[in-house]
Parts: structure tokens; C-alpha cells; sequence
């Protein structure tokens, strides 16, 4: 396994193959271009071998982080491959003190995830996601304070 830093094109094709694979809603890679032309955007992309497998989409504003996504697809998950994107992309970060994310409320193993590394809950948006059959669901916004000593999360 190989993470990568994505700057240009071609990498966010790589990343709108995880997102058909994970979300109902996934990015195109005209969205992902977009997003990664901001200055304060970045995104890794996990390889197995030559295969996208994962990738983790983050904003890093002065001393705050935003997890946008983080993603493994189906064949990869439960083996720590998520818990090493936010590894890395911790260790990627220049000023941050803290870092912020936003989960569906139902996401039981992203919840589970965040929880073990840390995150801890803020506050709920209520009906904040929508879903192609209609129906909403809460997101449930969390934060990750980072220690002045860089950390490995376990997997």
C-alpha cells in the first residue's frame, strides 16, 4: 500500500472511482478538481498496488482541519487502511490544532472509527443528509483536539 498526494487531474479520476464505489452521491472528478483548486484543500489517495483503494479529502485553515470525506472501498474496509489516510494526513498538517469532521448519525462503523481515534461528539444538524429515497438523516458534527506531539493512531 502507497498513499499519495493528488495535485492534478488525472489523481481525481483515481478518486471518483472510490466515490462510485462508497456513496449514493459520490463526487465527480470536476467536483474534486474544484475542491482541490483551493489553496487550503488537499487529498491523499491510498494505491494497492496501481488499484485506488481509499483516499481522504481535507481542508487545513489556519488552525483548523475539516475531514470533507474519507473513504475505503467495500473490499478494503476493517483493516485499518481509513485509520492510516487520517494518520497521514495528520502528519501532513502544518498549523492545525484541532481537527473537525461531520458523520451521519447512522454511519455505525465511521462513528465507531472516529470514536476509537478520539473524535469526540459537538452537536447535531438535524436532517442535514438527504437520501434517494427522500429521507433525511442527522449528521452529528465532532472534533479531534491534536496534542503538540504527533501521534500514530492504532489500528
Amino acid at each position: 500500500m502507497i498513499i499519495i498526494n493528488v495535485n492534478d487531474k488525472s489523481g481525481c479520476y483515481h478518486v471518483e472511482t472510490v466515490e462510485k464505489l462508497c456513496f449514493d452521491d459520490g463526487w465527480t472528478a470536476e467536483m474534486l478538481e474544484i475542491e482541490l483548486n483551493n489553496s487550503f484543500s488537499h487529498m491523499l489517495v491510498l494505491y494497492d498496488e496501481k488499484q485506488p483503494v481509499g483516499y481522504i479529502c481535507y481542508r487545513e485553515l489556519f488552525e483548523v482541519a475539516e475531514i470533507l470525506r474519507v473513504a475505503v472501498v467495500p473490499a478494503y474496509r476493517g483493516r485499518g487502511f481509513a485509520t492510516m489516510l487520517i494518520n497521514e494526513m495528520i502528519n501532513q498538517l502544518k498549523n492545525a490544532e484541532e481537527i473537525m469532521l461531520e458523520v451521519d448519525v447512522n454511519n455505525v462503523s465511521a462513528l465507531g472509527l472516529y470514536k476509537k481515534i478520539g473524535f469526540e461528539p459537538l452537536n447535531i444538524r438535524k436532517n442535514y443528509y438527504s437520501h434517494p429515497d427522500g429521507s433525511y438523516t442527522d449528521a452529528l458534527n465532532m472534533r479531534l483536539i491534536l496534542k503538540t506531539e504527533y501521534r500514530i493512531i492504532k489500528n
